[in-house]
């Protein structure tokens, strides 16, 4: 009787602990393509708030005078560049659940087997290694010839270095057109279509 009763709390506690396993590890996160309905709202309120987070206490670096101001000027570009058709940019929209938690911009015109990341910006309340998974799944399936993704930060900024390195990003010897090299430096993230899990 007592060793039936062990038995019963042993597997009491094995579901207990596989449930919070599985809880840990399922993510809700959804990917999706920006389009020309989206009306940009959700993004550009994770934008502001990504980018406001990442440049509190740096502001006097950067040289601006009014960084909300800044940041909205940079997100409408952003904006009407991923609107405007055949110019190789895309609009990347990360959702856990029903809140958007991630907004991204990649241009791949220029290179052929890589694709080159312009904006990231991820809720700081979010579940950050979650989104990143998501984003590189979703982006080496969606461009089948894409086998790294690219992006330029400045040399200065250790905070967005750190960030790059811990999720897998290694500082490259190349240089992109119309970027000094003394200034800026290019963060690779490789990666197989094959080897991710669907």
């Amino acid at each position: 009787m007592i060793c039936r009763c062990k038995i019963l709390v042993l597997l009491a506690v094995i579901g207990f602990c596989s449930f919070f396993y599985y809880k840990s590890c399922r993510s809700d996160m959804s990917v999706k393509l920006i389009s020309n309905q989206t009306d940009f709202s959700e993004e550009k309120s994770t934008f502001l708030k990504a980018y406001s987070f990442l440049y509190s206490g740096i502001t006097d670096q950067l040289k601006m005078d009014d960084l909300q101001q800044a940041l909205n000027e940079r997100f409408e570009k952003e904006k009407e560049l991923i609107i405007e058709k055949d110019n190789g940019i895309v609009g990347v929209s990360v959702f856990d659940e029903e809140r958007n938690v991630a907004f991204f911009s990649f241009d791949n015109k220029e290179l052929e087997e890589s694709i080159r990341m312009r904006r990231c910006a991820i809720d700081p309340e979010s579940k950050i290694e979650d989104v990143v998974k998501n984003i590189k799944n979703f982006i080496f399936k969606k461009f089948e010839k894409i086998n790294s993704i690219k992006t330029i930060v400045l040399k200065s900024s250790n905070v967005e270095k750190r960030l790059l390195m811990k999720f897998g990003f290694k500082p490259i010897e190349t240089v992109f057109e119309d970027y000094d090299p003394e200034k800026y430096v290019v963060f690779e993230l490789r990666g197989s279509r094959a080897c991710i899990p669907g």
